[in-house]
């Protein structure tokens, strides 16, 4: 599933609503009779699979029309939504079996990893590895565990992308919160994390506590550590707003974290989310699931969402672009994320960290040895100019 883009919805777009109203469907028992009514309504059935395919929902949507309504499904629909379902199922299967295996690798050479997002991710929500989208696999380790569990990683055939050079972590760590890892033959994507956000989105998540809190879950038969739930919900509502929640069904992960089955401390969700400067960032994400999918909220949620009158702001903006299908575009994005921050110090961090640090092209722009990495705050206009000056000359 990509990170970014433009999700080919559009308002009043009959797709679109089937794959809401199928959303709502799994949380919502009452929504089953708009989900029938829709599945049964003329639909363009390949466009329904590409549009599911983007928002990353085609495994709950073909679920749901199993479940609810399978004879109002025409055969060749059944027929390209059950083949993209198995293939996923695939997919995931794989990509949980491979999890498992670096799990066990990280563990026996002393790296102490926790799986977030993907295929344990799924189970958490919606009790089943199959019902998401994946294309990689994300990890959190310790920072400086990071070499060592990059060249295990080496050894079974990952590439490091961006491929700096060990001197150069020390910086680029302060930059960045993962670095990408790509198998040579069967094209696997390993996000190998020490923080989950980027320093220069204005959020700063304390890992460390995270170590000592650690719950466990059953994927595919094995115990794996996971996440407190508070810490889940927190995080995919930072990572939905990083990407100015272009895919519906991160949405839908809020919504079915928020399921009354499940356990919630919303004084400890709510101290976490001020710690880390993510108010804003966790009532956007709450807003969404209940104004888009119907999620019932508790009185505390309902608290939080009102104590942020941008995020209000912000979860119309969202909703306005998924109908629209419109893509993101730099600026557009840039200036959702500067209203994501809420302290002033922190914008001003933004500001400084967008126009100022280096980034990952930078290093690989230029190697300097530890000793001078300073020296790439002055190189980072140079390099934006000479692209400049080359885009002009190829005009």
């Amino acid at each position: 599933m990509t990170e970014s883009g433009t999700t080919n919805g559009a308002a009043g777009c009959p797709e679109y609503e089937l794959l809401l109203v199928a959303a709502r469907a799994r949380f919502q028992p009452e929504a089953r009779e708009m989900l029938l009514e829709a599945v049964g309504s003329r639909q363009d059935w390949n466009h329904v699979s590409q549009l599911a395919t983007a928002h990353g929902l085609l495994p709950l949507l073909v679920r749901q029309i199993d479940q609810d309504c399978p004879d109002f499904l025409p055969p060749a629909a059944r027929e390209i939504l059950q083949k993209r379902f198995e293939e996923n199922t695939l997919r995931t299967f794989l990509m949980a079996c491979e999890l498992i295996r670096l799990l066990d690798l990280f563990d026996a050479h002393g790296i102490q990893a926790i799986p977030f997002k993907g295929p344990a991710l799924a189970v958490l929500i919606y009790g089943d590895f199959s019902l998401r989208q994946a294309d990689d696999l994300d990890i959190l380790i310790h920072e400086q565990d990071f070499w060592k569990a990059s060249v295990l990683l080496e050894s079974r055939g990952f590439l490091r992308h961006p491929p700096i050079l060990r001197d150069q972590f020390k910086i680029y760590s302060r930059l960045e919160c993962d670095m990408t890892f790509v198998h040579g033959s069967s094209g696997l994507r390993i996000d190998l994390h020490w923080n989950f956000v980027p320093p220069h989105l204005g959020f700063s998540y304390e890992t460390e506590p995270l170590w000592r809190r650690l719950e466990s879950l059953d994927l595919i038969g094995r115990s794996i550590p996971a996440l407190p739930m508070e810490d889940q919900l927190l995080l995919m509502c930072l990572h939905g707003s990083k990407h100015m929640w272009n895919h519906l069904e991160w949405i839908c992960g809020v919504a079915g974290l928020l399921d009354g089955e499940k356990t919630l401390d919303w004084d400890r969700l709510s101290q976490r989310a001020k710690d880390c400067g993510g108010q804003r960032a966790l009532a956007l994400g709450l807003l969404l699931a209940r104004d888009m999918l119907d999620a019932k909220l508790p009185p505390q949620a309902l608290a939080e969402i009102g104590r942020e009158r941008i995020s209000a702001e912000l979860a119309q903006e969202v909703r306005k672009g998924l109908g629209a299908g419109s893509a993101q575009g730099l600026r557009r994005l840039t200036w959702f994320q500067f209203r994501l921050i809420k302290s002033p110090g922190g914008r001003i961090r933004y500001c400084f960290s967008r126009s100022m640090l280096p980034s990952y092209k930078d290093l690989g722009w230029v190697h300097l040895p530890s000793s001078l990495s300073f020296l790439y705050f002055f190189l980072r206009p140079i390099r934006l100019m000479v692209l400049r000056v080359q885009a002009a000359m190829l005009r």
